[in-house]
């Protein structure tokens, strides 16, 4: 809102008379607010504190949705599975905060799509990881298996000289 049709100048009044901004609202009526001290007009017509008054529009939408601008960001730590599971829940406790809507409604499927694919990823990673500990004890290279079997054979023919012994 703009201060239209306000008068350039002040004008003296009655110190009885409870004085009002001088501006117009949007309707064309008298703005009924109290001016602010050493001003002719109300916080929201005055033309000095535009800047003010977006600061304060800004942070009335901010709370108006939960929000404070000015509090600190948590960190975020996403090293492993549970970490990006843990995120992933705070994400879809604060969609699920909200009022519905179309918008919170694909966020969470997205929340969900992507818990989904994480907990499979880490199902295959577990599962290679058992496949690779039954694997290691049978994926001995040729050297290692000729070394065990020269073994026992060698093993073998001992107890052969032992018996005829």
């Amino acid at each position: 809102m703009t201060a239209r049709n306000a008068p350039e100048t002040t004008t003296e009044r009655a110190p009885t008379e409870v004085r009002s901004c001088l501006a117009l609202t949007a309707n064309d009526r008298p703005c009924r607010a109290p001016p602010l001290q050493g001003s002719d007009f109300c916080f929201w017509h005055d033309p000095n504190r535009a800047s003010e008054r977006t600061a304060a529009r800004k942070r009335g939408g901010y709370r108006a949705r939960g929000l404070d601008p000015e509090a600190p960001v948590p960190e975020v730590h996403l090293s492993n599975v549970i970490d990006v599971l843990d995120l992933l829940k705070t994400a879809a406790q604060d969609c699920l905060r909200h009022r519905p809507s179309l918008a919170r409604a694909r966020a969470l499927a997205h929340i969900a799509n992507t818990a989904a694919k994480v907990l499979e990823s880490q199902e295959l990673r577990d599962r290679v990881e058992d496949l690779e500990n039954r694997t290691a004890v049978q994926a001995m290279s040729d050297d290692e298996l000729l070394r065990a079997a020269q073994d026992i054979l060698g093993r073998l023919g001992e107890g052969d000289h032992e018996a005829a012994a």
